[in-house]
């Protein structure tokens, strides 16, 4: 099951986002003969809207759909980089122009969504100190 962490920090990695998961998954009871949840793969998409504004969310894919159920119930209120976080099941959504009129369809136009590798953040403060000496 594709799962969406909404809104998490921009200086997110996927190693932090994978290790995030992981920590919340181990937080399940291991029954025996029962299939253990198992994180298939981890991406960070940037969604950048029309003004320029632009939004970090985790994309993860868990197997089976009961462990990504039971992952989506228990970490809420967990957090990651000091923010708190949910999850929700992803849905692909496409836009049918012909069922909605334009007054219907709240979503926002324009949006250009990408996937990041790891994202370049400038380093601040004491980060930016430690760089330069």
């Amino acid at each position: 099951m594709k799962i969406i962490i909404p809104r998490i920090p921009n200086a997110t990695t996927r190693h932090e986002l994978r290790k995030f998961v992981g920590g919340v998954m181990k937080k399940k009871l291991k029954i025996p003969f029962t299939t253990q949840p198992e994180l298939k793969s981890v991406d960070i998409m940037v969604i950048r809207d029309a003004k320029g504004v632009e939004e970090h969310h985790g994309l993860i894919v868990i197997r089976p759909d009961a462990g990504a159920e039971w992952f989506i119930k228990h970490v809420k209120g967990q957090r990651l980089r000091n923010k708190l976080v949910a999850a929700r099941q992803f849905v692909e959504r496409t836009s049918h122009k012909e069922v909605f009129s334009a007054e219907d369809d709240r979503r926002r136009g324009a949006l250009e969504v990408s996937k990041i590798n790891e994202p370049q953040v400038a380093a601040e403060g004491m980060e930016q100190f430690f760089i330069q000496h």
